[in-house]
C-alpha cells in the first residue's frame, strides 16, 4: 500500500524523494502517535497528512486536511488515525523529505 515502507523497529525513511504533483506514501509498521518530517533543502511547501480508513484522502497542494511543511524546516505533527500510520505527502515541485518516528 505504501511506496515506501518502514519496519517495525526503524527509525524512518530518509531522502525520499517527491515528483512534482504527484503523492508517495510512507508507511510505518507501527501505530505511531507523532511523525517528524524534514525538508533541508527545495523551494516548494511539501503537504502532508495521514491516512487510515477513517481518513481516507490523499495529501494535495494547498489541502485543507494537510499540514504544512516549508522548505528548509522540521515539523513534528500528531498523528491521529488508527494502526499502522501511513503519510501521505505532495509537493508542487521536486523534493526530498526525511519522515521518521519519534
Amino acid at each position: 500500500m505504501a511506496d515506501v515502507n518502514v519496519a517495525a523497529g526503524d527509525n524512518g525513511a530518509q531522502n525520499v524523494a517527491l515528483v512534482a504533483n504527484t503523492v508517495k506514501t510512507v508507511g510505518f509498521a507501527q501505530d505511531l502517535s507523532q511523525v517528524e518530517i524534514a525538508q533541508p533543502a527545495g523551494t516548494a511547501t511539501v503537504y502532508a497528512c495521514f491516512v487510515d480508513g477513517n481518513h481516507p484522502r490523499a495529501a494535495t497542494v494547498d489541502g485543507a486536511h494537510c499540514y504544512p511543511v516549508f522548505a528548509n524546516s522540521t515539523v513534528e505533527l500528531p498523528v491521529r488515525t488508527d494502526g499502522n500510520t501511513l503519510v501521505s505527502l505532495i509537493c508542487s515541485a521536486t523534493a526530498a523529505v526525511w519522515v521518521n518516528a519519534t
